[in-house]
């Protein structure tokens, strides 16, 4: 792993290389920038009077939240069918090894040529749809099999085409504002979303007493 990352740094500095100057001379400027704080305010009324930009944020949120609730479906799901520790784990790496396998796939030889037949709403609707199918049928038959094919077609999907297609939303927003919006939803909404589903799980399953099933349903709405 550290040499993979130390081919990544070599990349980058190739990279810089061949940055146009006019990037260069905006890094510059924003080297001299408000404190933090004031810095994310800026950002956030930036985001608020944007409702293009808001909807990419409510996309990368609200996708987080319901991936958390995805995970805890699954884990509890494999919890429930297996009792010992070495069958667990054979089924996770078996699961995640498919998982990865699939989702390389799609993203080396299906993620363009979907975007380019359908484009970019279409791509972006493909997992919402089928995730739909999927928590449906976990509120009518809270089974491994619901849970797993949740898991596994968010996990295919989330990390080829929708990433793609989030990535390609940011293309038309002009460079200085992409170059400071992007890193705050993609890391900070990314992660607080994330915070935040593991907090609805805590809310709606404790204080309301939801089953897992029940949640399903908060899931569908969403």
């Amino acid at each position: 792993a550290a040499g993979i990352i130390f081919i990544c740094v070599l990349f980058i500095k190739i990279a810089c290389q061949y940055e146009p100057s006019a990037i260069k001379e905006d890094s510059e400027e924003e080297a001299v920038k408000p404190t933090e704080k004031r810095f994310q305010k800026s950002l956030m009324r930036l985001i608020g009077a944007s409702t293009y930009l808001m909807l990419i944020l409510l996309l990368v949120g609200i996708g987080k939240i319901i991936s958390t609730f995805i995970d805890f479906q699954f884990q509890s799901a494999v919890d429930s069918a297996f009792f010992s520790k070495d069958s667990k784990t054979a089924f996770f790496g078996g699961f995640f090894g498919v998982v990865n396998g699939a989702a390389f796939v799609i993203q080396f030889f299906l993620t363009s040529k979907i975007l380019k037949k359908f484009g970019i709403g279409t791509a972006l609707l493909l997992l919402p749809i089928g995730l739909s199918f999927g928590m449906l049928g976990f509120l009518i038959v809270p089974v491994l099999v619901c849970a797993t094919y949740n898991k596994f077609f968010d996990g295919t999907l989330n990390y080829s085409i929708q990433s793609a297609s989030k990535e390609i939303l940011y293309l038309p927003i002009d460079r200085t504002v992409r170059h400071k919006v992007k890193p705050f939803i993609d890391m900070f909404i990314y992660r607080f979303s994330k915070g935040m589903g593991g907090f609805l799980i805590v809310i709606f399953m404790t204080s309301l007493g939801l089953s897992l099933r029940e949640m399903s349903f908060i899931a569908l709405i969403f």
